[in-house]
């Protein structure tokens, strides 16, 4: 009898039923970096053919197709040596007004004056939760919280 308690007992609190979770509040923040394909860091200022600090920014379509800047300060993060990590974009809780399906949002990326590239992500949530569940870069899925694939999420670019 015991036996069958301890069972039921791990079997119940390993649920993966998104709704029987316990609360926890993670921000919808993720951090990507972008290379070439031969591993350069396009967001290093010292790569031939980099992208410009000054040129990249999130925005959404109006109805009227004209693009409205939604993230542009604080977009930019610069290396760190401490922690390791190069240059990368962070994006954050950038807002829910592009909604494209039920929990989905659709921002684009505008790298310079002729690149642009499309983030596609579905948040999850329940009463009291609310996280990413995947993110989608120019139509490639590159996280969900499936698989967890680290953060930043790297980009090659062609």
């Amino acid at each position: 009898m015991l036996v069958s308690c301890v069972v039921l007992f791990i079997i119940q609190s390993c649920s993966t039923d998104i709704e029987s979770a316990p609360c926890f509040n993670v921000s919808y923040d993720y951090w990507i970096t972008l290379n070439n394909s031969s591993g350069n860091d396009l967001l290093d200022p010292a790569t031939i053919d980099g992208y410009r600090k000054a040129d990249i920014y999130i925005f959404e379509l109006d109805e009227k197709e004209d693009e409205q800047v939604i993230q542009e300060e604080g977009l930019f993060i610069e290396p760190d040596a401490e922690s390791g990590h190069s240059y990368m974009l962070h994006i954050n809780n950038i807002g829910k007004s592009n909604m494209v399906s039920e929990n989905t949002y659709q921002y684009y990326l505008r790298l310079s004056p002729d690149d642009v590239d499309t983030l596609k992500v579905e948040h999850m949530q329940n009463e009291c939760s609310q996280s990413n569940k995947a993110i989608w870069y120019n139509g490639e899925l590159v996280f969900d919280v499936v698989t967890m694939k680290e953060m930043p999420i790297i980009v090659t670019k062609e």
